[in-house]
């Protein structure tokens, strides 16, 4: 590991100020800077111990990360079915990597039923929210996919949305913190 910047070991600090007060945004962020060693050495244990706690508080990217961790088998049992579940909550309060891994699942049949209208339902869930990757994936869907394909995909993403708005918590009326994720951003 190379020496931080002033400034990024200051950026650091702030963060792991922020987790150490109860900040989810900050839990996460600095989670990350563990899982891929920003600031300091790698430590996955560290990393899941952050985004659990960050999880506890609804951090949606936190459940897909802990997700992963269940479906690579890192620091937990290998459980590709509680992965899926956690992509699935995940996707639910709006993750984008979620939605985009359950994309690739439903189109594998990776823990789940192979279906490839589930996966374009995904795909374009997440497309729809800046996933450059799903928008590719797509389009090389779109070479083989049917009419049929396509069609149910469209409709399955028109019900999901329906009900996620129909299960949306009312808007906050103030404005939630900016995270501090400049410098663990992955």
């Amino acid at each position: 590991m190379e020496e931080p910047r002033q400034e990024d070991a200051k950026l650091f600090s702030l963060i792991q100020t922020a987790a150490d007060a109860g900040d989810p945004n900050a839990m996460y962020a600095l989670g990350n800077c563990y899982a891929f060693g920003v600031n300091v050495s790698i430590n996955i244990r560290q990393a899941l111990d952050l985004w659990t706690a960050a999880a506890l508080h609804g951090h949606a990217d936190a459940v897909f990360r802990i997700g992963m961790c269940y479906a690579l088998g890192t620091c937990v049992p290998q459980d590709t079915d509680l992965a899926v579940q956690m992509w699935n909550k995940a996707a639910a309060d709006g993750c984008t990597e979620a939605m985009h891994t359950l994309g690739i699942c439903h189109l594998n049949g990776d823990g789940v039923a192979q279906s490839t209208s589930r996966a374009v339902m995904w795909l374009l869930l997440a497309n729809s929210r800046a996933c450059p990757e799903s928008g590719d994936l797509l389009r090389d869907l779109s070479q083989t996919l049917t009419d049929e394909e396509r069609d149910e995909g469209v409709r399955l993403m028109s019900e999901w949305l329906s009900k996620a708005q129909e299960a949306a918590p009312p808007a906050p009326s103030a404005q939630p913190r900016q995270p501090l994720l400049r410098l663990c951003r992955s």
